[in-house]
């Protein structure tokens, strides 16, 4: 496979049909064909195969540093429609009694 396709040829050489590619990819753990950037046969006869940048899984470094950003609050809303400025926990953090309605105090 390369980029994602199927390399026709190469599978006719190897005499692998597309169910036996499908079906080692899933002995791989792979469950679609499109989350495949590249493909090989290794000399053993394993597969070897690169997955999609966006189908990798996270790394402990990847969700560390997300932690990170929603403690700043970088990450208020996903869509990025808010800022850091605008996070819903600054009402808590930035206590002001003023404007706090005498009965929720």
């Amino acid at each position: 496979m390369e980029n994602g396709t199927i390399n026709d040829a190469n599978l006719k050489k190897l005499r692998l049909t597309v169910d036996k590619l499908e079906a080692r990819l899933r002995q791989s753990g792979i469950a679609a064909i499109n989350d495949v950037q590249f493909a090989t046969i290794e000399t053993s006869g394993q597969i070897g195969y690169t997955l999609k940048k966006e189908k990798q899984p996270a790394t402990k470094e990847d969700i560390q540093n997300l932690i990170q950003l929603i403690q700043k609050g970088y990450l208020t809303d996903l869509t990025n429609k808010t800022s850091p400025e605008e996070n819903i926990f600054t009402e808590t953090v930035n206590k002001n009694s003023s404007n706090t309605p005498n009965h929720l105090q």
